[in-house]
């Protein structure tokens, strides 16, 4: 995917940060969407994970997180050295225009249809709060300061 007319291929991916959904769960279901309706054709070479980074202007792990995510689903696929491109797996799974009434899909995409469908369903995100079996976050509550600073 080459930047077309000033990045209006990425201006169509839209970012809430302030939604329920994660930054990394919106772009791989903006890509997602672009793949499966075809704007990115099979074979097509994706930016770099810095540049999308730069565009969208987040961290680059958030990009490399959506790419995972879509690598996972069998939509994209990565060539060392070369970049990320559209999987060729989709070209014999993409059904043709005039068929697609007849033809069913196939697992992979079912799959990507399903997560896409699913990411709308989710529910708010846990807000991080320094409390008791919370991802990466100790309870600093219960940590004992007083002992640790006398040790």
């Amino acid at each position: 995917m080459v930047k077309r007319e000033e990045g209006a291929l990425l201006q169509s991916i839209v970012l809430d940060r302030e939604g329920e959904h994660g930054l990394s769960v919106q772009i791989c279901a903006g890509l997602r969407e672009l793949i499966l309706g075809g704007t990115l054709k099979v074979g097509e070479r994706l930016p770099a994970t810095r540049t999308l980074a730069q565009e969208f202007r987040v961290a680059r792990t958030t990009i490399v997180e959506s790419f995972e995510r879509l690598a996972a689903e069998g939509l994209i696929e990565t060539r060392v050295g070369s970049g990320t491109y559209v999987s060729q797996a989709l070209a014999n799974e993409r059904p043709a225009p005039a068929a697609a009434a007849t033809a069913a899909p196939t697992a992979r995409v079912k799959l990507a249809q399903a997560m896409n469908t699913a990411s709308k369903l989710f529910g708010t995100r846990l807000p991080h709060q320094p409390r008791a079996f919370t991802t990466a976050m100790p309870a600093f509550d219960a940590f004992p300061m007083a002992q640790w600073a006398r040790l």
